[in-house]
Formats: structure tokens, C-alpha cells, sequence
């Protein structure tokens, strides 16, 4: 159900250190994995294995799912399936995400010299869809994809415009978006080379993923279930997650994989962050708006383009 990668998923180097090392049925991470309701049966002869490249600075678990294992944690395992999408009641757009989403178009825009309803996006692993509502509200023409077929469904009973994976090469778009996904994927240099020839020569990729700035000094002090949970702190293993966040990225290591898929960094005018965020009258939250290129480099958030 586990298979190995023998080399770095991000920048193919062979050359590696290992951070941590426990079995599936011991200590933090079988915690961990009773705490998702993973089947430990399946797990139990198997090791969570964290390496860092010495090339990129990927921290990468050796150990990754099968296809069908795959299916077991996204559709089967983990609760967040589990909801029905057809009840009139269900609505997954919480207030602090809509504002994000709105944020994020708003800084979008300005990067491409042409109005919004000539821009096409795509919204690469989308969930369930909030930044593609918005940008569709906005006037783009906007398409999404996502490997959970719950949000696939989704996202066409809400007026996107869905695509297939093996179709995403033959289409050319000005922004790819990609939010909490290259943490997920077994092979995540491929998947951005199939993104980069589907962008326009002038188009634009953000990768944005847990950051890992803090996770060798947590490992360090100690693992515990209770930290691979913790969420909305740099003070987290979550970035590293057991079967789910088999990726963690540096800003180095996504430059890196972007130019082995023939991209390279496309560095954003800070006043753009500035000047296209929502303004609030909350003083905690103009703080948050002044400290974001900052705090981008901790949260490893970076636009790629084509070289």
C-alpha cells in the first residue's frame, strides 16, 4: 500500500539526510493515524519516514500511498467527504476564506495587462471551489480540477467549469492557481510540468503550501500527535503530516522544481499585496496586510512563470 521514493520529488536529487524515522504502529504517529481513523492493519508493517534533499531542502516522506491507498484516506477515511452536497443547508464559504479568495483576485488582476473578464484561470486542485466563485464573479473565464470527485461535482452544480486532468495540457490559461496542493502529490515535478504547458508564455503559477521554516526544530524538541494537528502557527508539524502533506516545501526547493519544469520566479511588486488587499478597521488585521511579504516567505508562497 506504501511504495518508496529513492529520490527527491521536487528537484530529483539523490542525495538526502534523514530527519525521522517511527513505525506506523508506534508512539506519535500511530496516535496520529487513530486520531484520522486510519486503518492501522493496513499501516501497521509500514514506517513514516521523513528525509530532507540536500539539494532543494525538500522535506519528503520516503514512504508514500498507493493509488489505492489514495483513495482510502481522500474519499473513504478522512471526514470532509462525508458531506452531502445536494442538501439546500450545506455551505462550505466561510467569511475568512471569501475575504481571502477576494484578496488573492484582487492581486491577480493587476499582474496581467488586460481586464479581468479576458483573463482564463485555472484553479488546480480547487476544493470546493471558493476562489473560482469568486473570480467567476469577477468576469473570468474559469476553470477548475480537483482530484476528489465530491468537489469535482461541486463545482459543476455551481456554474464551473470543470476539466479533466488528461485534457489541462491541451488548454492555455493566464493563471494556474494551486493553494494547499503540491503538499499532497506523489509526483509533484510532473504535475507542474504538465501545468507549465498549459500557461501561456506570459502566464503565471502560484504555488502556495505549508511552511516547513520551523519543522526541523519541532522535530528537535520532541513529535507528539497533538503538534501534526496544530494548525494557524508556524509552531506545527502539519506541513509534514503523515500520508497527506508527503511534501515540505521551502521557497528554494519550489524555485528549484519550477526551473526543472522551465520556470522561474516571477517576483510580485510588493504595494501589489499592499494596495489590492481588502482594507479593514481592524488594527490586527492591517498589521496582518503589512507583515504578508514577510510572513510569504515563512507560508512559502511563490509565483512561477515561464523562463
Amino acid at each position: 500500500m506504501l511504495i518508496e521514493r529513492k529520490k527527491c520529488p521536487a528537484c530529483t536529487s539523490l542525495t538526502f539526510r534523514e530527519i525521522y524515522r517511527e513505525s506506523y504502529n508506534k508512539g506519535a504517529i500511530k496516535e496520529y493515524c487513530i486520531d484520522k481513523r486510519y486503518d492501522l492493519d493496513i499501516l501497521k508493517d509500514f514506517y513514516y519516514d521523513l528525509l530532507e534533499c540536500k539539494d532543494c531542502g525538500l522535506l519528503y516522506q520516503k514512504y508514500i500511498p498507493n493509488n489505492e491507498l489514495l483513495d482510502l484516506i481522500y474519499n473513504k477515511w478522512l471526514s470532509k467527504t462525508k458531506v452531502d452536497i445536494y442538501d439546500p443547508s450545506f455551505n462550505p464559504y466561510r467569511k475568512e476564506k471569501t475575504l481571502f479568495c477576494i484578496n488573492e483576485i484582487n492581486r491577480i488582476i493587476p499582474l496581467f495587462n488586460k481586464p479581468a473578464r479576458k483573463l482564463k484561470i485555472l484553479d488546480f486542485g480547487m476544493g470546493w471551489a471558493s476562489l473560482g466563485q469568486i473570480a467567476k464573479c469577477m468576469g473570468m473565464d474559469v476553470y477548475g480540477f480537483d482530484f476528489a470527485t465530491i468537489f469535482m461535482n461541486h463545482a459543476n452544480r455551481n456554474g464551473i467549469k470543470t476539466v479533466d486532468i488528461n485534457n489541462i495540457k491541451t488548454m492555455k490559461f493566464d493563471f494556474i492557481n494551486t493553494d494547499q496542493v503540491f503538499e499532497h502529490l506523489t509526483n509533484p515535478l510532473d504535475d507542474l510540468r504538465l501545468l507549465e504547458k498549459s500557461l501561456k508564455s506570459n502566464g503565471i503559477i502560484k504555488i502556495s503550501v505549508p511552511g516547513t521554516f520551523f519543522v526541523k526544530r519541532m522535530v528537535r524538541r520532541g513529535v507528539s500527535s497533538e503538534i501534526f494537528n496544530l494548525k494557524g502557527t508556524y509552531f506545527t508539524l502539519n506541513a509534514i503530516a503523515p500520508l497527506q502533506h508527503i511534501n515540505g516545501f521551502t521557497r528554494k526547493s519550489i524555485v528549484k522544481m519550477g526551473e526543472k519544469a522551465n520556470l522561474i520566479e516571477f517576483k510580485e511588486p510588493i504595494k501589489n499585496i499592499w494596495k489590492n488587499s481588502i482594507k479593514v478597521v481592524s488594527a490586527k488585521n492591517l498589521i496582518k496586510i503589512y507583515l504578508r511579504p514577510i510572513s510569504r516567505l515563512f507560508d512559502s508562497y511563490v509565483f512561477l512563470t515561464k523562463l
